[in-house]
């Protein structure tokens, strides 16, 4: 029902309570709009409690699955759709990673995760020497974790450690990361699979 041009007036120079008041007023007499009103927000509060969560490389743990976000993993046509190894330490060092479910669509599991003992203020050593102290370390891991050695497996291994801002800000967390040896996504566990 139209206002008068009284009720206009008045409008005009209502405070936002009484506006309010009005449009919560209009909402009660509509039962339809508030039930799709309360449908919109319980599906907007679904998909915020079920979203996964990010995680930093100082926050995993040996076991996880996560979904890291590289630029491959919306090209349809990408050869490695997980990515490049150095994108992916890189991605995960720098954003961060989804907690995925190991039954499902993964990209990577974390066989170990490490703490450099270097101390702050200590000058970055570099990707290459990082990767290199723990590579003895990230092979075992791998081994124990696929139950079978890299090198002959179906898997492949990225050792991620700290970018140099990450390390600059004492950051000093590192993973060791096993997928699947074609760039492909996993849909079962890389733990104990034996291959």
């Amino acid at each position: 029902m139209p206002r008068s041009p009284r009720e206009n007036e008045r409008y005009a120079h209502a405070t936002w309570r009484e506006r309010l008041g009005d449009e919560l007023a209009t909402l009660r007499r509509s039962p339809r709009l508030l039930l799709l009103l309360a449908f919109l927000f319980g599906g907007w509060l679904v998909l915020q409690l079920t979203a996964p969560k990010p995680v930093q490389l100082e926050g995993l743990a040996a076991g996880d699955c996560l979904h890291v976000p590289t630029s491959a993993n919306s090209d349809v046509s990408a050869v490695r759709p997980v990515g490049e190894a150095v994108e992916v330490a890189y991605v995960l060092a720098t954003q961060g990673a989804a907690i995925a479910p190991c039954g499902g669509s993964h990209s990577h599991e974390a066989a170990a995760v490490f703490t450099d003992a270097d101390g702050p203020g200590t000058a970055f050593p570099g990707d290459g020497v990082l990767q290199g102290r723990h590579a003895a370390e990230c092979n075992a891991a791998f081994a124990s974790y696929v139950g079978h050695a890299v090198g002959m497996s179906a898997f492949s291994l990225t050792i991620v450690v700290q970018s140099e801002a990450g390390w600059t800000s004492g950051r000093r967390a590192g993973a060791c990361l096993v997928s699947d040896a074609a760039g492909q996504f996993l849909t079962t566990p890389a733990k104990g699979a034996g291959r």
